[in-house]
């Protein structure tokens, strides 16, 4: 059980609130013993009263994988929609446009909610999870392909978590970036060992020239 590169962890350890309960929550998720949308509710009522502005301090100085604005750029510059599909929170669409001047085309993720003082009620809404049908990754790729009205086989999807593996089965072109757990790189088209996003935009351009390189799974980059 690795809570080490949880967004959670990421958030609850600088304000002092990881342990004890934070920690025992994200570690009984992990564990299967709670389903992730149970996890997401009981953890923000732990945060009830704190500022938006100092979580979205925190997530300002979590540091991007290297290449990240590069490789963003790269697909938006070669005319795709760039959209972010995630289990974490939404705080980071703000950080992203403030710090970096990138904007995502949608950004489907959890949101906190605040009250009129931008203080935090301790409630959350849940619109992506790893384990809750109809809320997966899945089925939130099937809706923005809905919404452009283009077919699966046409997205690119890039992750590195088990909740990525229900996106990869209905994408194109999967890739996944120093995958979690060996499952997340068999279910890929691609996989990148490393912390650095730019061997994706290799991967696109060999597929783009050469689409019939694209053999099967587990193809290392």
């Amino acid at each position: 059980m690795n809570t080490q590169f949880s967004c959670w962890r990421y958030i609850q350890q600088p304000l002092g609130i990881f342990e004890p309960d934070g920690k025992k929550l994200l570690e009984e998720h992990l564990a299967n013993k709670m389903n992730y949308d149970e996890f997401s509710k009981r953890t923000v009522r732990l945060w009830k009263g704190l500022k938006i502005s100092d979580l979205e301090q925190i997530v300002e100085n979590i540091p991007l994988r290297d290449g990240s604005i590069e490789t963003l750029e790269f697909f938006r510059d070669s005319g795709l929609k760039v959209s972010c599909v995630s289990s974490g929170f939404d705080i980071w669409r703000t950080v992203f446009q403030k710090k970096f001047g990138f904007e995502f085309d949608d950004y489907l993720a959890n949101h906190i909610i605040v009250d009129a003082n931008g203080v935090l009620t301790g409630e959350i809404d849940v619109n992506v999870t790893d384990d809750t049908p109809l809320k997966n990754k899945g089925e939130q790729l099937k809706k923005l392909c809905g919404k452009y009205n283009i077919g699966s086989e046409e997205v690119v999807m890039i992750g590195d978590g088990l909740g990525d593996i229900k996106a990869f089965e209905l994408a194109g072109l999967s890739v996944a970036v120093n995958p979690t757990h060996v499952e997340v790189s068999e279910a890929a088209d691609y996989t990148i060992d490393g912390h650095s996003l730019t061997g994706i935009i290799e991967i696109f351009k060999k597929m783009h020239n050469n689409p019939e390189k694209i053999t099967g799974k587990e193809m290392r980059f």
